[in-house]
């Protein structure tokens, strides 16, 4: 009797192991999606500054650059023991801020009532080619957080003792 009571202890706490796990990729992936949202609500905000020189255009552009340094900041802490993910969230780290320079760099022509130099700039390729880079790292970095294809599932079918996916 006391040994089907550490056996169902066991299990239970493999089971609660194995929903935290699935819970914290999602959690990291959702995170990890903000990362490309944040910088395009940035761009945003400058090109409507560019477009009609309203200040307002800058809120979005202001918020979003604190988020994005606060979300990799959050996503290093959740990912501290992958190296390969520390790694990719240095070069998301080091394009985003890239990205940033340039389209404080944009809204400065704006300011000083260089609105030529500052459409040039939104026109170029730069921030697209630096944007490119960003979702290509974000996705190697949600690759390798990535549990295989129905991991959760499968786990908690161990857990609870159906063999037919006891190989993940």
């Amino acid at each position: 009797m006391a040994a089907a009571g550490i056996a169902a202890t066991v299990q239970v706490f493999r089971r609660v192991s194995a929903d935290r796990w699935v819970e914290h990729t999602r959690e990291v992936q959702t995170l990890a999606d903000k990362l490309l949202t944040n910088p395009i609500d940035a761009e945003t905000g400058v090109r409507g500054y560019v477009l009609t020189g309203k200040e307002a255009f800058l809120e979005p552009y202001m918020a979003s650059i604190q988020v994005v340094f606060t979300n990799i900041a959050s996503l290093k802490a959740m990912t501290a023991g992958n190296s390969p993910q520390q790694k990719f969230l240095e070069s998301i780290q080091r394009r985003v801020h890239l990205r940033i320079l340039e389209l404080e760099k944009i809204a400065s022509f704006v300011k000083r009532g260089e609105q030529s130099k500052a459409v040039e700039a939104v026109r170029s390729e730069y921030g697209e080619s630096v944007m490119q880079a960003v979702r290509g790292q974000i996705a190697k970095f949600g690759e390798e957080e990535a549990p295989p294809q129905n991991a959760g599932t499968k786990i908690r079918d161990i857990l609870d003792g159906n063999r037919s996916s006891k190989r993940l």
